[in-house]
Formats: structure tokens, sequence, C-alpha cells
């Protein structure tokens, strides 16, 4: 009688456990759904980059009269503004609860009662658990699913060096937390940055909500910036 049931019982829990692999590939989706219809709300537009982008000085320009610089000038203007601009993505979503950012937020009531001003008191929960969830543990992204209108090269940070190497500017690189929703999947919050530079990048607490099968951010809660 014992072999039967061992049979079952084996049975049961791969059942269980293949309902639970299943619910883990369809968070997954939905997440990267999620970050793959945002990539243009995150990024800031390439001719903005393009128009401040610095202009190295013309050497020795007490050489060159005037209309010279001026042309040098206008070459070099031309160049940034037919460059290829690359934008790296991290590949893994952070597990936001154990960054270092998330130290300052453990007291999510009094953070979301004092800087939280424009949305309903519903996405206190899950800023709640985007903080304190050690549940949701950090796990890869496909780079190859972001896509963008802007004139950008979208490449995997550990493609920077080779890049930077064949002469091309990096403008910034991007990462995200994973992502926690409400029970209706129709709410949701994240963590996001973005690094231009030593001293330049922010962090940004991200709220969105669903309508009509389109995410929208209703709100952009600076964390933190240099």
């Amino acid at each position: 009688m014992k072999t039967p049931i061992n049979i079952l019982l084996i049975i049961l829990i791969m059942i269980s456990c293949n309902g639970k692999h299943n619910q883990i590939d369809s968070y997954s989706l939905t997440e990267d759904t999620l970050i793959y219809q945002l990539v243009d709300s995150l990024l800031m537009p390439d001719s903005i980059w393009r128009k401040h982008l610095l202009i190295p000085p013309t050497f020795q320009p007490e050489h060159f009269s005037k209309s010279e610089l001026k042309k040098r000038r206008d070459s070099l203007l031309q160049k940034w503004d037919t460059a290829q601009l690359y934008i790296a993505f991290d590949d893994t979503l952070i597990d936001f609860s154990k960054s270092y950012h998330s130290k300052r937020l453990k007291n999510t009531k009094e953070y979301f009662k004092y800087n939280i001003e424009k949305i309903d008191t519903s996405y206190f929960q899950l800023l709640d658990k985007l903080v304190n969830d050690t549940l949701l543990s950090k796990r890869k992204i496909d780079i190859k699913g972001f896509r963008t209108n802007y004139n950008y090269k979208i490449i995997p940070l550990d493609s920077i060096k080779s890049v930077q190497k064949k002469g091309f500017r990096i403008i910034e690189t991007h990462q995200f937390s994973r992502i926690v929703f409400n029970e209706k999947f129709d709410k949701a919050c994240f963590y996001e940055q973005g690094v231009c530079g030593g001293e330049c990048g922010g962090g940004y607490l991200i709220f969105l909500e669903k309508k009509n099968g389109i995410w929208r951010i209703i709100e952009k809660k600076l964390l933190w910036v240099s």
C-alpha cells in the first residue's frame, strides 16, 4: 500500500511545484511587459542631450579667424547631431529591500504621509511591500526586449567598455528594481535610477496605474540626486 501512496504524493508535489513555477513565470512576464512599455517614459529625448553635450574646444583658437572658428564649431555640432548615442541597461532587476536607498524608507508610513501627495493611499501598501518584502529576489530581464523611439542604441551594462573603446558616447546607465503589484495587477510600484556621470544621476520611486491595457506613470518621486 505504501508504494501507491508514495507515488501519489510525488505526483501531487510535482503538480504543486509546476503551478508555482507557472505563477512565477506569469509574474515575471507582467514585470517585463510593464518595463518594456515604459522605456521611453524614463528616458530623456536624445535631442536634448545633443543640444547640451559639451563641445571640445578647438585646438589653439588664437591661430584661427572668427569665421574659421565658427566653421570648426559648426562641424563639431554636426558630428554630435549625427553621432550614435548609447544607453546602457542593467539586465538584473534588483531586490530594492536589500538596497542602500531602502534604508531611508523603513518608516514607510511617515514617508508616504509627508512625501507622496498626488496619489491615493492605496499605493502605501505597494511602497511598504517594495521596501520591506524580501521575497522578490533579484532576477534577470532580457535587454533585447527594450525598445525606444529615440535615436539611441540600447546595450547591456557589460558592453560599455567595448563600446567606449570604439569612441562612442554612453549617455546614461539605468537600473530597475523588481516590481510590486496590487491584487488586481492594475497598480504597481518600483525603483528606477539613471546615472549619467560621476556626479550626475538620480533615483526615483515610480508609481503606476494600468488603464485600457496600458501602464502609465502617475507619480515619479525623486529619492536622491547627484
